[in-house]
Formats: structure tokens, sequence, C-alpha cells
């Protein structure tokens, strides 16, 4: 009896049965290898290789697999970063060790290994797929920097693969401020944004970039508190389309059309309306016209006053203002009007004739001579070298302060 159970137990002892363990945990089955996945197979030049993506599974010689932490290595690469454009082997490593099954004794170390691959790109472009949640702005706001809330930047790579952009691999380049808002450009209070990615190496010429746009509107007048108390003064501004310019003979309704006028009780101030002020014109004014006396040029003004009293109170005091009124030159008067004995050029040899005249114009208010000015233009050449061709005319053309074009003729007589 004693010796059957010996060599029972002996037998027990030779039956080692081959486990896995992760550490050191037995199981009671064989390792055949790993297998290696991974969610992210495409990668941008010099991003982070992300472990988390890649799963590893321990398969066993009867079929069956499990999950299993193992460490993971890149080909050529040491901190991660994926420096180049081109396919990197990932290994998982995956220790275990042979114990014995009867005692739980180790009688072995054993590593199990696989692999699977990834792939990095050089980026094609870029482009700005969602916009910031705030793309418009409030003329004056508060926030010193535009809101990238809600911003998402795509790379295209490998013709037309798309991969979302994480932050801190783009960067938006100033201005990064809040525009201003200007009344000029009332239709167009938009500023272009650039982004640009941070992952190429090297000058900003070799990095992608993509714009966006941010708008910034007027910002919405205040409501005006109503006056509790009599008006005791007030006041005048120029509105958007005051005119930049004054000259003589405008309507002064292009003044009085676009002026603010606001009154005060000294603690709240309202806008009035046309029919609640007067305006009345000083010296320089007839028939709602400007008349200036004669002793301002093109481009001195000379003033001219007006003041706003208001309807419903005479004794509120008037505010007063001026406006500086210009001259401008009407028309030509070209003295000489005739140039005689003028030698011909020869337009082959590029050699000119040459005299000089100069033009004098008249000033629009008035035809007294001690009005006129000299205007800028003078003939200095002509080219002529036909022989039939004995006398020509030249065009004078001057460009007044106003804008307008006038123009002279002189009369150029060839010598024989």
């Amino acid at each position: 009896m004693k010796k059957s159970i010996l060599i029972g137990a002996l037998a027990a002892l030779m039956l080692f049965a081959f486990v896995a363990c992760d550490n050191s945990t037995p199981v009671n089955k064989t390792i055949e290898g790993l297998e290696v996945t991974t969610t992210k197979t495409d990668y941008l030049v010099n991003q982070t290789f992300d472990p988390s993506t890649v799963s590893v599974l321990v398969r066993y010689t009867d079929g069956t697999t499990a999950p299993v932490n193992a460490s993971l290595s890149v080909d050529g690469v040491t901190d991660g970063k994926l420096a180049t454009a081109q396919q990197y082997k990932v290994t998982a490593t995956y220790g275990y060790v042979i114990s014995d099954g009867y005692f739980g004794q180790s009688v072995g170390e054993k590593q199990a290994t696989g692999t699977t691959y990834i792939n990095v790109y050089n980026i094609d472009s870029i482009a700005v797929t969602k916009l910031p949640e705030v793309v418009s702005y409030e003329e004056g706001t508060a926030k010193a920097k535009i809101d990238l809330a809600g911003i998402e930047v795509t790379a295209t790579y490998n013709g037309a693969s798309k991969m979302v952009l994480a932050e801190g691999e783009y960067v938006v380049k100033s201005p990064d401020a809040i525009p201003s808002y200007s009344d000029a450009a009332e239709a167009t209070n938009t500023t272009k944004i650039t982004v640009e990615e941070a992952l190429t190496s090297g000058s900003a010429a070799t990095k992608q970039t993509a714009d966006f746009e941010v708008a910034v509107t007027k910002k919405a007048p205040t409501a005006e508190k109503p006056l509790t108390g009599p008006v005791t003064s007030l006041t005048i501004t120029k509105g958007a389309n005051f005119p930049s310019k004054v000259f003589y003979q405008d309507s002064v309704n292009d003044i009085e059309d676009n002026i603010v006028v606001k009154a005060s009780d000294g603690s709240n101030t309202i806008t009035l309306t046309k029919d609640q002020y007067r305006v009345v014109w000083g010296n320089g004014v007839t028939n709602r016209q400007f008349v200036v006396a004669g002793t301002s040029d093109e481009t001195t003004g000379e003033s001219v006053s007006f003041y706003v009293t208001y309807v419903a109170d005479p004794t509120v005091p008037a505010t007063t203002d001026t406006v500086s009124v210009l001259n401008y030159v009407k028309a030509l008067t070209v003295a000489p009007a005739e140039i005689i004995d003028v030698t011909k050029g020869d337009s082959a040899t590029n050699v000119k004739s040459t005299k000089t005249i100069t033009v004098t114009g008249t000033l629009a208010y008035d035809s007294t001579p001690a009005d006129e000015t000299a205007a800028t233009t003078s003939v200095t050449a002509w080219n002529y070298q036909n022989p039939v061709i004995t006398l020509a005319e030249e065009p004078i053309v001057y460009k007044n302060a106003k804008g307008d074009i006038i123009s002279g003729v002189v009369k150029v007589k060839f010598a024989d």
C-alpha cells in the first residue's frame, strides 16, 4: 500500500505544466505569441507616438486569447517623437515565467513578442474646419484677445487623408487682439486671422497656413435717459457724413444735415431732432450757399461761423462752430495764347524742341484780374518733325482743389 502511494506522488511531481503568467500569476496554458493591434495607424511628422492606442493580446496554443500589459518600443525612436516621414515598426514585449503547476515554484522566465506598424506623413495643407464659437465682436469689447474656443484645424496628408490637429500643434498668428471698428469701412469691418501648423520644422515659409476672419460690429448706442430738468446747454458734434472739405458755392445743407445737436440739463443729455433747434449762419453765406471774400486760396480756407439755438427756450445759450471754406480754380486763361518760332524736334532721335509758357487760372468766385492765380501746368516740349505742320494746339489740363478737371489751349506756331 505504501509503495503505491509513493509512486503516485512521484508521478505527480513529474507532471510539469508550462504556464504563462503576468506578474508571475500562473495560468495553466502554454503561450504561442502576441497579437498587437493599434487604433491609430497614421501620424504626422513630429507628432508623439501614443501607446494608449495599442492593444496587446496573448495567444495560447489552445486558440484562446487574453489581454495583457506589455512594454512597447518603436524602432528608431527614443523620445516618442516621430521625426521622419516613413513607416515605423512597433514591438510589444511581454515577460512571463514558467512555473511548477503543483508547487507554484518558478522554473524559468520567458518573453513573447509581437509587432504592428504605423505610418508617418508630412502635412500637405491645413484648413480651419470649424470656426471659433465667437467670430463677431462689438467695438469696445472687454476681451483682450480673440476667443479661439471651438476652433478646429484639420491637416490634409498623403493626398486626401484628414487629421484634426490637437491644441499645441498649431498657432494663431498675430494680430490676436480685438480689431478696432472703423466708420469709414462699415461694410467691411473684418480682420484676417492666420493659423499656422506647428509640427513642421524650419522657417515660417515651410509651414502650412490657413485663414479665417473675425468681424467687429458697431457698438449699439446707449439709450438716452430723459431730461429731468430744464435745458441748460447745447453741444454740436460732426456726423459720420460730415464733408471733409467745404468749397465756395456749396450748399449749407451739407453741413446742417450732418451735425448732431444735443441738449443737457446738467445731469442727462438727449439728442435733439431738427425741429427742436435752429441753425443761423454768419458772414460768408448768401442764399444758403457759401460765398467767400476772396482772401483765401485753394489750400487755405476762410472761416465761416454758425450757431445753434434751442427752439423751445431761446434763453438757453447758443452753441457756435465754424466751417473752413475753400476757393478753387474754375477756369484757365492761357497766356500767351500763342507761341511762335518754335523749332521742330525730331522724334526719331528723341531731340525735342523746348519752349516754356506759364498758364494762369481765374478763381471761381469772381472774375477780377486780381483774383488770378498761377496754375501748376506749363508746356515744355514739342516733337513735331512733319514739314507740312506749321501750327499745332496743345491742351493745358489742371485739376483743381475740388477735384474738377479744367483745361485751356495754347497754339504753337513752328518756325519755317
